[in-house]
This record gives structure tokens, sequence and C-alpha cells, in this order.
């Protein structure tokens, strides 16, 4: 508030209010809100180290930098299989004739590398290993390959928000 308005506009206010003052004065605790200030920076990737990724056991392959996946499907020809990435919600989604099969929120996998890591590191490039993930349930059993996650994490609510993902998929129907 004090960046952008004046706290001496305030007349009920005493008249040396500082923010720190808040909880005293109003009951109330000020937590900062400023991106700069508050929120870490997080960007992993494995660009620099190219190894071919092993996808022997699995039926399909998804890249995600294809826009069909982003907020849409990619349909392999002749099957009812589709995957779909909801990327304001973090959310890969696998659906067989019409039904959810699979959904994962990868921002599971931020979390994951913020804990190993920490933010504010540089665009430290990671092994294809440290940026990879496998799942399973009944009906699929999935390899995320990410190349690179980005975002932000909130110093003050410890809040993660990613802000890109990019990856590849690969997808073993039971």
């Amino acid at each position: 508030f004090d960046r952008n308005h004046s706290l001496n506009d305030i007349k009920q206010l005493p008249k040396d209010f500082k923010t720190s003052d808040m909880e005293n004065v109003l009951g109330i605790k000020y937590t900062e809100d400023n991106f700069q200030n508050n929120n870490g920076y997080y960007n992993f990737n494995s660009f620099g180290l190219l190894e071919p990724m092993d996808i022997s056991g699995y039926d399909f392959l998804f890249d995600s930098r294809n826009n069909n996946i982003n907020n849409g499907s990619q349909i392999p020809n002749n099957t009812s299989f589709s995957i779909n990435y909801d990327y304001a919600k973090t959310t890969l989604k696998i659906t067989q004739n019409g039904n959810d099969i699979y959904k994962r929120d990868l921002q599971d996998f931020s979390i994951k590398l913020i804990d190993k890591y920490g933010v504010n590191q540089n665009n430290q490039t990671l092994s294809p290993n440290e940026m990879s993930f496998i799942d399973e349930n009944t009906k699929v059993k999935i390899k995320i390959q990410f190349s690179s996650v980005s975002g932000t994490k909130n110093d003050s609510n410890s809040k993660i928000e990613s802000n890109n993902f990019e990856f590849y998929v690969v997808v073993k129907v039971k």
C-alpha cells in the first residue's frame, strides 16, 4: 500500500504510522506480498544433457510443445486414447474411450525439485534422470521426461506457482 499511496492521506491513522505498526494499531498483521521481495524464482532444466530417452515398453510418445496437448488433446490415429495438459491448472490427464484413466498435477514434481534443490539456483542443469517422473495406476504406466520446469515460490506463504513445464510423456496402456 505504502508504495503506491501515501499513508498520510488516511486521517484515521496516527501521524507517525508505519506498516510495521499495523498489528498494534489495526489489530491485523501486515504481510508483504511483493513479487520482487517475497518470491524466489526457480528454473530447472536438462537442456545441456542430451541423452536418449528409454521408451521401451511404452505404447505412445507425446511432446508437450505440440500445441494440441496444451489445453487440448493429442489423439493417436486409430485409437480412442487421448492426452490433455491443462496449462492453467498444471494438470495432465489421459482419457480412453471418453473416461479419465489418469490424472496428475505436475506441480507435485516442482515441489519435489524445490524441496531437493531450493529456489534461486541459477538455472541449474539437472540430469535427465533427475528430471523424470514415473507413475502408474491400474490402467496406465507413464514416464514424464521434463526438459524444463520453472515458476515462483512465495516466501511469505510458501505457495508454489509453476509457470512453465516442457516435457515428453510416454504411456503404456495396461
